[in-house]
C-alpha cells in the first residue's frame, strides 16, 4: 500500500470527523437538556405541597418555552439531522444547475 493512499485516507476521515463531530456535540447536549426536563419533572413530583415547588414549576415552564436548539447560520439546524440536510441541498442544487445547463 502506498503512503500516499494512507494520507489520503486519514485526511479524508479527519476532514468527515470535523463535519460531523460538531453535530453530535450539540445532539449530546439537546439530550442532556431533555435528561434535565425530567429531571425538575420527577423533583416537582417529590417537592409536592412544599415552597420550592413554584419555582420548580417556574424554571420547568422557562425551560420548556426555550428549548435547546443549535442553528448554523439561522439556516441549517446542528443536529443529528444535518448530514441529511445537507445532503439534500447539495442534490436540490445539483438538480438545478443540471436544468440550466440544458436550457443552454
Amino acid at each position: 500500500m502506498d503512503l500516499s493512499f494512507v494520507f489520503k485516507i486519514v485526511n479524508g476521515t479527519s476532514n468527515f470527523l470535523m463535519l460531523i463531530l460538531p453535530t453530535v456535540s450539540a445532539g449530546l447536549l439537546k439530550s442532556e437538556a431533555e435528561k434535565l426536563q425530567e429531571n425538575i419533572q420527577n423533583r416537582i413530583l417529590k417537592e409536592r405541597g412544599r415552597e420550592q415547588e413554584s419555582e420548580l414549576q417556574q424554571f420547568a415552564e422557562y425551560v420548556a418555552a426555550r428549548p435547546m436548539r443549535f442553528r448554523f447560520l439561522r439556516f441549517v439546524d446542528l443536529d443529528w439531522t444535518m448530514a441529511l440536510q445537507l445532503l439534500d441541498l447539495c442534490i436540490y442544487y445539483q438538480i438545478i444547475i443540471t436544468q440550466f445547463t440544458h436550457l443552454f
